[in-house]
């Protein structure tokens, strides 16, 4: 097995790496972001990527 940066952990400042499986699979052991390089369609569903998919509205601003 190698290892390899995160690209969502390396985004958040810190990155532990990426562990990749026999198959090339690589999951980060920090966040749990999965990549399967010869699965193009594939989309990873760990909670960072859910989030930049799916980002919050903005909190409108409340005038005392």
């Amino acid at each position: 097995m190698s290892h390899t940066g995160c690209p969502i952990c390396v985004t958040h400042t810190t990155s532990d790496g990426m562990v990749q499986l026999s198959d090339g699979t690589q999951v980060c052991k920090k966040c749990g972001h999965v990549i399967f390089p010869l699965e193009s369609g594939f989309r990873c569903e760990c909670i960072h990527c859910i989030q930049l998919r799916n980002p919050s509205p903005p909190t409108p601003f409340l005038a005392a």
